[in-house]
């Protein structure tokens, strides 16, 4: 070798292993490193939060030190290196103090640390200590591992590239680690906290003052104690758990598991089909895509739980409550007793199995009533709403407009004070519209209508299987098409057939009858029914040989047991010799000629009325010749 290329050494290495036996020659090697004898490979600051939260006093223990080397059996000693900023101290156990000063403000400190094993390997690491003031400070890493104090106000503390410690004091800060694995200490305030590395820690304050704290995480991550929310961040399909105090957690673009731990937890998946575990406490849950799942315990704990959906939506396995954000979306509940709310648009509700309460919203809304317990809530003018039930009987709640029989029985509906459409089933149905005008709508089946207003509309199927129907009016009514029956339940009204046989029935006032078209009845079944004199009622086309009026109801003998019939007819004005027996006679009124049917069922004076009428039934028009047979006795 020349003089200028220095010395050059050469070792053989004999190797006899596996009886191989071979020579090996290394060359231009300046020193060697064997693997049972190498230096420590990290050191760790392992910083102490200062016991006012701020910086640390003369004397606090600002750090306690670690190393890190490939042989775990080693132990180590620490000194403070040349070059270190005065008045840092490092014990031989690796406790490093701030003596003789306090850390200024808005300062910079070097600590070179040596490290040195138990068989005289050593490292030696420089850490920078950078200080904030009482104002707003953004302060930044540079070089080294680096330690920063905020103080005060609401900062901003930036990692470097290696391990940082970031102490964010009083005030609402705002710690990102960056790359590294970094310790993360915000202090009081509500603080933020950027996660992106597995050895990232984050430690926060407890108590009076500690703040809602959030962190933000690029990774799979847990909640450590006493920080409140998660967010996860990035595309990556992640998994964030909370831990026992009241957590939101949020999912990012991918597919996430979010899990609540205990407390009351809001678990929102954000895009992707995730899966959100609630755990004990009273748990929310956003539910955005088809795929995703909501998992709630069952038992003690477990509390009252609520998903907010923005599809379509079943309740999972003990889940409380449902609420539709938005959008004309629907929602169905489970076994238990839910609460289910409806959004702005048009919804339909499904309460399940339990007793539910339903709530629509705004829009024009439809539920399904399946229990007895169920409830419906909407609110004045908002929307056109209907129920649809299975139960056999049902009563629209206030500012429900719609009721429709879904079941497969006979069914009675009740509209309320509005203007309501009720639709019957296949079966017999009774519908009763109560106030406001209303549109009731029968189908198949032996139907009965309630009409008390004016506005109210019968409708009525025809052909086979569309019965024969009845409608109870409390108002001046005419029958609808494909309608048989009328009965006029109460008071001075008037009723009209249609082109049907039709059966029309007065009260005990005064009623006009007029039944169309038609072979029709005329139906009494109480003397009561059609007084004597000017409060009798009024027939005004009875048609001999096609109409009849019917008395079978009355019993024309009372003062005997049973239900007898009248047994004769007479033209004549003369007093009743006998009960079971009808006259009838004439009489002009306002120019207008009554052929007045008159009868007798209780023949005697024992009663105070004599051998006198005991009602009295008028037929507009001249009848020469009434015969039994115009009647049913």
């Amino acid at each position: 070798a020349t003089a200028h290329e220095g010395t050059i050494y050469a070792y053989r290495v004999t190797d006899n292993v596996g009886g191989r036996d071979g020579s090996d020659i290394v060359v231009g090697v300046e020193n060697f490193k064997f693997a049972d004898v190498t230096v420590p490979a990290d050191i760790q600051w392992n910083g102490v939060t200062p016991s006012d939260t701020v910086l640390p006093s003369v004397g606090e223990v600002i750090a306690n030190l670690s190393t890190t080397d490939i042989d775990a059996t080693l132990t180590f000693t620490y000194e403070l290196a040349a070059g270190s900023s005065p008045d840092f101290a490092i014990s031989a156990t690796g406790v490093v103090t701030r003596n003789g000063s306090a850390l200024g403000e808005n300062q910079v400190y070097t600590i070179n640390v040596r490290s040195i094993d138990s068989i005289g390997g050593s490292r030696t690491e420089t850490f920078t200590i950078r200080t904030g003031d009482s104002n707003i400070n953004t302060i930044t890493a540079t070089t080294n591992d680096t330690i920063i104090y905020g103080i005060g106000a609401n900062d901003t503390l930036n990692g470097g590239a290696n391990n940082d410690t970031l102490f964010g004091g009083a005030g609402n800060d705002v710690l990102i680690g960056n790359a590294g694995a970094d310790t993360m200490i915000g202090g009081l305030g509500d603080d933020g906290y950027a996660v992106d590395n597995v050895g990232d820690v984050v430690t926060e304050a407890g108590g009076l003052g500690s703040g809602i704290d959030i962190v933000n995480a690029a990774i799979s991550y847990t909640l450590t104690s006493n920080v409140e929310n998660l967010t996860l961040t990035g595309a990556g399909n992640l998994t964030g758990t909370g831990n026992s105090l009241a957590n939101t957690i949020r999912g990012n673009s991918g597919s996430n598991v979010l899990s609540g731990d205990a407390g009351n937890d809001v678990l929102i998946g954000n895009a992707g089909a995730d899966t959100m575990v609630g755990g004990l406490g009273n748990d929310d849950y956003a539910v955005d895509n088809v795929g995703d799942i909501v998992t709630e315990s069952a038992g003690f704990g477990t509390g009252t739980d609520t998903v907010w959906s923005y599809i379509d939506y079943t309740l999972t396995d003990n889940v409380e409550k449902l609420v539709l954000v938005t959008g004309n979306i629907n929602g169905t509940g489970n076994i238990l007793n839910n609460t289910i709310t409806g959004s702005s648009g048009n919804n339909l509700i499904d309460g399940g199995a339990g007793n539910d309460t339903m709530s629509g919203g705004t829009g024009n809304d439809t539920y399904i009533v399946s229990q007895v317990g169920d409830s419906v809530v909407e609110g004045v003018n908002a929307g056109i709403d209907t129920v649809n039930t299975t139960l056999t009987t049902y009563s629209l709640l206030n500012n429900i407009e719609n009721l429709t029989f879904t079941g497969a029985g006979d069914f009675t509906g009740r509209g309320n004070s509005g203007g309501n459409v009720l639709t019957g089933g296949g079966r017999n149905d009774v519908l009763i519209g109560n106030a406001g005008a209303d549109t009731m709508i029968g189908g198949l089946g032996n139907d009965g209508y309630a009409v008390d207003d004016v506005g109210d509309v019968v409708t009525e199927s025809a052909g086979v299987g569309s019965g024969t129907d009845t409608v109870w009016s409390y108002i001046d009514y005419t029958l609808t098409d494909n309608v048989e029956n009328l009965v006029l339940v109460t008071g001075a009204i008037n009723g009209t057939g249609n082109n049907l046989n039709n059966i029309i029935a007065g009260n005990s006032s005064k009623n006009i009858l007029t039944g169309g078209g038609g072979a029709d009845t005329f139906d009494y079944n109480l003397t009561t029914d059609s007084a004597v004199g000017a409060t009798r009622d009024v027939i005004t086309d009875f048609v001999q040989g096609v109409d009849k009026i019917d008395l079978s109801g009355i019993d024309a003998r009372t003062l005997f047991g049973g239900n007898q019939e009248f047994t004769s007819i007479a033209k004549t004005s003369v007093a009743f010799s006998a009960a079971q027996q009808l006259h009838y006679h004439y009489e002009t009124i306002a120019a207008v000629e009554y052929t007045v049917i008159e009868g007798n069922v209780n023949n005697t004076t024992t009663n105070g009325n004599g051998f006198a009428a005991d009602f009295q039934i008028a037929l507009i028009g001249h009848y020469d010749t009434l015969e039994l047979t115009d009647f049913v006795a």
